[in-house]
């Protein structure tokens, strides 16, 4: 039973760090391609927004007199913030993504360990998950956070025919549903712990 236990928290530590590795060089590539496009330009804008076209047009050939069906690309628009509030919204946003980023490595990192040297009925193991779900928590609502403000920017900002921005990306969430089945087995791992102490005394 103990061994299955070491399995599934292996295969679970695998896919959560792959997946948190792969948004973070996701996140990597896109801040540097940015930055790479604004490297000769001196003023760096505050905010990139992109808005979505709609995903199907028609254009009038006047060749042929008839309509044809087009995809229009998205935009890509740079733009500063409206308010000293927006901006401190994105603050807080990095900062709340930054902080759970800390929090999360440090105690998967532990988390590792422990998964290595088969030390996970116990105290420390639990607190550590915990951490760890908070951290994704953290780092995915500073991402909702991040979309919301962007979204509201563009809203008040842009009023193009035929392009919108999408409110949030797919998969936003994602991370705060790890996060909690995260909280949840925490709390699960205690449980069982709890009754095997219990099993013990009786016994």
């Amino acid at each position: 039973m103990k061994n299955r236990v070491y399995l599934y928290c292996i295969i679970f530590a695998v896919v959560f760090v792959a997946t948190f590795s792969f948004d973070v060089f996701n996140a990597a590539s896109e801040f540097r391609s940015g930055w790479q496009e604004q490297g000769s330009s001196r003023e760096v804008p505050e905010l990139t927004l992109e808005l979505n076209s709609s995903n199907v047009g028609t254009i009038h050939n006047k060749k042929t007199n008839k309509y044809l069906k087009i995809y229009r690309k998205n935009l890509i628009v740079e733009t500063g913030f409206s308010c000293t509030q927006t901006n401190v919204a994105m603050i807080v946003s990095a900062f709340l993504a930054a902080f759970g980023g800390i929090l999360l490595i440090i105690n998967a990192i532990l988390t590792l360990i422990s998964i290595g040297k088969k030390d996970i009925f116990n105290n420390r193991f639990e607190k550590r998950l915990c951490r760890i779900g908070i951290g994704s928590i953290l780092i995915y609502t500073g991402y909702i956070v991040f979309g919301v403000v962007e979204h509201v920017e563009a809203c008040k900002q842009f009023d193009i025919e035929g392009y919108y921005h999408k409110l949030l990306p797919e998969n936003s969430f994602t991370g705060i549903y790890i996060g909690l089945i995260l909280l949840i087995g925490a709390q699960v791992f205690k449980m069982a712990r709890t009754l095997q102490e219990e099993q013990d005394l009786t016994i």
